[in-house]
């Protein structure tokens, strides 16, 4: 779909209220949609796959040093045109161990150490690798300019 699309049908069947719209989606979760728009004055045809919004919302966190950290969640990655798995883990609340450390909100972290960390349980498994008092460098972005890498050393403390 493109900006502008006019959406006329799914599966064949008229569509002109948001409701109808709704209740096809809901119940389509997983499979996929036959849409008929219209793009430029003309009829067309697509497939689409309706993706299950509970499935690419985070549900799970790790607290650590008073920080709290979740997969990034499909609102942001679209609002920041990233990928939704792999980008990084977002950073919800900087606690005392990022502050200590520069780390901000709204950053991704990438790497721990030598350790990417693609999801919360990476970030776990390489926090773990190090004991407390060890200082490890720590690759991250910001969300919202995740061209730019910065490094920063975190001193582990997991006793906040």
């Amino acid at each position: 779909l493109e900006p502008g699309d006019i959406l006329v049908s799914i599966n064949g069947q008229t569509v002109t209220r948001f409701t109808l719209l709704e209740s096809i989606v809901d119940d389509s979760v997983g499979e996929p949609l036959r849409l008929g728009i219209e793009r430029g004055g003309r009829r067309r045809d697509c497939e689409v796959a309706v993706q299950d919004l509970h499935a690419i919302t985070p549900h799970e966190y790790l607290e650590c040093g008073d920080a709290v950290f979740n997969n990034l969640s499909y609102q942001q990655a679209r609002l920041n045109n990233l990928r939704l798995n792999g980008s990084g883990v977002y950073v919800a609340s900087q606690g005392y161990i990022l502050r200590t450390a520069g780390i901000s909100a709204g950053s991704l972290i990438v790497q721990v150490g030598d350790r990417p960390t693609h999801n919360v349980r990476d970030l776990e498994a390489a926090l773990v690798a190090y004991a407390d008092g060890t200082r490890v460098p720590v690759q991250f972005t910001a969300v919202s300019n995740p061209a730019h890498r910065s490094v920063s050393m975190l001193r582990v403390d997991r006793t906040w």
